[in-house]
């Protein structure tokens, strides 16, 4: 799934997808919105642009990077999930372990957090030290359904994308296309 599947935010895409083209991809984002706004879409979007080897302004989805994002089996793509409530430190010292060796395939290394506002502070703390100087490949992009729950020192080290839910007229118009 590239961008050009995605109903809606387009305006987040275009800044997206210009951030790549013109080589100013920051280091840490956060994908800030209510839930099904379409956060892990765009972020799973946004990677796989950015590890795409023909990228031109999507994700070709032919190239061997693209279809190794589409079935979950790039080595330079991470997932992590909260275990059980929250995410804990030892997620994200794992995490700061494999961040520590260089990209297998790409020129990125690429984490996405789910639910990452639920990182307990211990969490946050720790993934502060990678925020404040991460490796020149690091990509972190954290799926938030509130930043307010980030320590203010986490927000002001990441660009936040605002998501908004898309109208239901929008989506509606779009299946009638479909």
């Amino acid at each position: 799934m590239g961008f050009q599947s995605i109903v809606g935010q387009e305006s987040t895409k275009n800044y997206l997808i210009q951030s790549i083209q013109t080589n100013r991809v920051g280091h840490a984002y956060i994908f800030d919105g209510q839930e099904g706004s379409g956060k892990k879409t765009i972020a799973h979007a946004f990677a796989k642009a950015v590890l795409c080897q023909q990228f031109q302004s999507d994700a070709c989805g032919k190239c061997p990077a693209c279809l190794k994002v589409d079935s979950n089996n790039h080595p330079d793509l991470k997932f992590i999930k909260r275990e059980k409530l929250h995410i804990v430190d030892e997620q994200i010292e794992a995490m700061q372990q494999d961040l520590s060796l260089r990209p297998y395939e790409s020129q990125r290394k690429i984490y996405i957090i789910e639910d990452a506002d639920t990182m307990t502070d211990r969490a946050q703390n720790r993934l502060l030290k990678t925020l404040e100087e991460p490796p020149q490949y690091a990509l972190i992009l954290l799926l938030s359904a509130n930043v307010y729950r980030f320590l203010p020192t986490i927000r002001s080290r990441c660009q936040i994308i605002k998501l908004n839910r898309i109208p239901f007229a929008q989506i509606e118009d779009y299946l009638e296309r479909v």
